[in-house]
């Protein structure tokens, strides 16, 4: 094998076990995250236990707020490796593996090895990114493949035209259409959009002909046509509530109640890069050059408008939420990178970037015994939070020069250190999962039992259970299919709880402890507190532990 070859391989394999290892921490000891994880959970699990791969559902109800690409994934998990928590979130883990994999791709094909190197780390480390690759999203998905999709054109644009360009512009449709399918239209209007700037900026808009224009187009209708087609087929009421209401509307207005004051997606920006944040100054500020010599840094000028005008469109919108911002990640540890690799051995300009991180771990680390005040793993947190800035910062008082890659590699465990903590702290601060109330619950009922959700709907619930749930007198996010299909058996108002609720079927009610005293008030809701977990109950029309 030629010495380039090999060193291609052992850098993915070893990046692949670092990294792996790193997501991998406290797979399976958490319970499901409401409400994302929850929901992202049971429309799979409907899936496999329905057939119906076409029409997603979440509590029986019709859910089209997103395409179903993610949800197949996840429902090939399940029949893989069964329904639990490890298997959902697998598939999250190993896209967030495969973006760093890609980004080690295009920046060795764009740049060097050591380029590629530091990129993927600072990816992989970055808190954000290794956070999200964590917990069941369905922005980490979408985002790997639209780094697929706009890398693949980059390295594209290195060859002449020929078999390896057209190859390489194949792939971004090919990315393209499976972001498409992952989270609707932004999987082709964020490639588009920051291609034809590009080229427009560069000055090269009339070679937009040359980019396989209508083959690509064939490979992303072959791809994403055949499922929106078939789930309109089937659902008449599909494409306005998915393209006007979920594609337009929830950017345009404030459809979603999701807007956010001007400063949120800056502050996500700059705490989820943590701890490159002051590398990212200086990068940006280092390669902001290319706007002054287009021909000679057209990669990096791309890297800064890709990054720049999704940050732009989604700052914009009135529908932002942290996840969002999770693709411009990738063209930043990029840069960063880039920067790095450059000065590595440059003492005083490594000063800045380290001196950004060692005050960021010390607020962490601060921030961490605060909220660990009263956990178990006090002690252990401190340890590990603490230990690793503080060593950076004796480093920095003591030594007039400082190993750059030294300096890279201490701020990679700090995050890595970060991480191990938080994620095995996890469930010390997660009180909205109904799992503990949910796992007593599964101890009592039977199959002809009727589970009641009250003036609330958890959404890992019917995860946990296996089954459906009755909602009373709630709607959220299920209104759009309450509306289109028959509900009568799954949701109801507080009169018909009333007429249901003393009959002699067995019947279960979960809620809030709140709201307990209106069963109080009501005597045709007399109940049984079967047990209380946090800030729920769980309740019982007859007393069953007589």
């Amino acid at each position: 094998m030629p010495k380039a070859t090999r060193s291609w391989v052992t850098d993915l394999f070893v990046l692949t076990l670092l990294i792996g290892f790193l997501y991998s921490i406290s797979m399976s000891n958490r319970p499901l995250a409401p409400p994302d994880e929850g929901r992202y959970s049971e429309i799979p699990r409907e899936m496999v236990a329905t057939g119906d791969y076409i029409t997603p559902r979440l509590n029986g109800i019709k859910y089209f707020e997103k395409p179903a690409l993610f949800y197949w994934l996840q429902s090939l998990s399940i029949k893989a490796f069964g329904l639990n928590e490890w298997s959902l979130r697998l598939a999250t883990e190993l896209m967030g593996i495969l973006g760093c994999l890609f980004t080690y791709i295009g920046s060795r094909k764009l740049y060097d090895r050591q380029t590629a190197l530091y990129a993927t780390l600072i990816l992989a480390s970055s808190m954000l990114y290794a956070g999200l690759a964590h917990f069941i999203t369905i922005d980490m998905t979408v985002s790997v493949f639209l780094i697929g999709s706009l890398l693949a054109f980059m390295v594209g644009n290195k060859y002449p035209a020929g078999k390896t360009r057209r190859n390489y512009l194949w792939l971004m449709y090919f990315f393209a259409a499976l972001a498409t399918l992952t989270k609707g239209l932004i999987g082709v209007i964020f490639p588009g959009m920051i291609i034809f700037t590009w080229l427009c900026v560069t000055g090269q808009w009339r070679q937009l002909s040359s980019y396989c224009l209508l083959s690509g187009t064939g490979i992303f209708l072959i791809i994403t046509l055949p499922w929106h087609i078939l789930v309109q087929l089937k659902n008449p009421e599909f494409f306005n509530f998915y393209f006007i209401d979920q594609q337009f509307l929830r950017y345009f207005t404030d459809y979603a109640g999701r807007s956010q004051p001007l400063w949120f997606f800056p502050v996500v920006l700059l705490a989820g890069f943590f701890p490159w944040t002051g590398f990212l100054f200086s990068a940006l500020k280092e390669h902001f050059q290319a706007w002054r010599n287009l021909k000679k840094y057209p990669f990096e000028l791309f890297l800064l408008l890709w990054a720049s005008l999704i940050f732009l469109f989604y700052w914009l919108s009135h529908s932002q939420l942290i996840p969002y911002i999770l693709p411009i990640f990738a063209p930043l540890a990029i840069l960063t990178g880039r920067y790095i690799s450059q000065y590595i051995n440059d003492t005083e300009r490594m000063k800045f970037g380290l001196g950004v991180a060692l005050i960021s771990s010390i607020i962490m680390y601060i921030a961490a015994l605060v909220f660990t005040h009263s956990a178990p793993l006090e002690n252990m947190t401190a340890n590990f939070i603490g230990v690793t800035p503080l060593f950076l910062g004796i480093i920095l008082l003591f030594f007039k020069r400082i190993s750059g890659f030294f300096i890279f590699v201490s701020l990679a465990l700090t995050t890595a250190c970060l991480l191990l903590v938080a994620t095995y702290n996890y469930n010390q601060f997660e009180t909205r999962s109904i799992k503990p109330l949910a796992t007593n619950l599964v101890k009592f009922i039977r199959s002809d039992d009727i589970i009641y959700s009250f003036h609330h709907y958890a959404q890992d619930l019917p995860f946990y259970l296996g089954r459906k749930v009755k909602i009373v007198n709630w709607r959220g996010e299920l209104d759009f299919g309450i509306k289109h299909q028959n509900t009568k058996d799954l949701f109801l108002n507080d009169q018909q709880l009333q007429t249901e609720w003393p009959n002699k079927t067995r019947k279960f009610m979960v809620l809030k402890k709140q709201d307990l005293p209106y069963f109080n008030t009501c005597p045709s809701l007399k109940y049984y507190v079967i047990t209380e977990e946090g800030k729920y109950a769980l309740i019982c029309n007859q007393d069953i532990k007589q």
